[in-house]
């Protein structure tokens, strides 16, 4: 419409989504010089408002178009994740092309989310589980999820990415790319699998992350290492540590573990929000001096 000239207020009564129902939309469109602007579109979703600013401009030699998202208080789940939780998202990107993945391949800006007070879907969790404990993953509680990435030509850099949940603690670095839509992270876990009759099985390992965004692979080859390395260990104290040098498997893999507080700062650009306390088990006590391990007790739910 490159002669066309608009000023347009808008409202949206209702507005379903993955079969929610978003309500209390409005919004307005500046159209002219071939220009167009959505400043803004404001839609309620479950006691949380989402903000969305859209800039076109058609005038130069290649299309260009920034995006500009802020959220706070929705559900995640309402977006098809599956994750239930108090969300806030922080995203802003800008980029040139003719098309939408040429516009992302150019995209420069950040993208943040943070998640408070939620479930993680059994699902989601067992196709990060190696096979043999795929079947020890319930609902699991999530005290926080926080992520944010500083994108350069289209690929996303992750400036922070933790989780604190019920099952433990797991903080990751690497990037996500717009260009191709592919993954290429590493999560360091610190996890306690829960086993009926035992203290449940520690897991301190690298969980590398890959592939596209609709199907990624999970890698737990060095999560399995963990667990026998850690069974070894309340066998033989020092066998465990012995037979994961060298591997990644041991109990010092990874960087040291952040906290909601931290992360939920950094995906949050600082802004103050709400910090939930930690759901991450706690620490095992030490075995009392003198005891020995049964080992058929530590090594039933694994060898099941």
């Amino acid at each position: 419409l490159p002669a066309a000239v608009a000023d347009l207020a808008f409202s949206v009564e209702a507005l379903r989504l993955n079969a929610r129902e978003w309500r209390a939309g409005e919004g307005r469109l500046l159209l002219a010089d071939q220009r167009a602007r959505i400043d803004p579109l404001l839609l309620t979703l479950h006691g949380g408002r989402i903000t969305l600013r859209l800039a076109a401009d058609n005038a130069g030699p290649l299309p260009q178009l920034q995006v500009s998202v802020r959220g706070d208080g929705v559900d995640v789940a309402a977006f098809g994740a599956p994750i239930a939780g108090r969300g806030e998202i922080d995203l802003d990107l800008r980029g040139q092309g003719a098309d939408t993945r040429a516009w992302a391949a150019s995209a420069i800006g950040h993208a943040a989310v943070a998640v408070t007070d939620g479930r993680v879907s059994p699902s989601l969790v067992r196709g990060a589980l190696p096979q043999q404990a795929q079947g020890l993953a319930g609902e699991i509680g999530l005290a926080c999820i926080a992520a944010r990435f500083d994108v350069v030509a289209g690929i996303g850099q992750a400036r922070t990415l933790f989780v604190d949940s019920s099952l433990g603690r797991a903080t990751g670095q690497g990037q996500v790319s717009l260009r191709d839509e592919t993954l290429a992270l590493r999560l360091n876990t610190d996890l306690r699998l829960p086993v009926p009759g035992t203290p449940g099985l520690r897991v301190r390992a690298p969980l590398p992350v890959s592939g596209p965004w609709s199907a990624p692979r999970f890698d737990g080859s060095a999560m399995v290492g963990s667990v026998l390395s850690g069974q070894a260990d309340r066998l033989l104290p020092g066998l465990g540590q012995a037979l994961g040098a060298g591997q990644g498997a041991g109990q010092g893999a990874g960087p040291p573990m952040s906290d909601c507080a931290t992360a939920l700062g950094l995906a949050r650009g600082g802004r103050a929000g709400p910090v939930p306390a930690s759901q991450a088990p706690a620490p095992e006590p030490p075995a009392p001096p003198g005891a020995r391990p049964q080992a058929p007790d530590l090594l039933r739910g694994l060898l099941r």
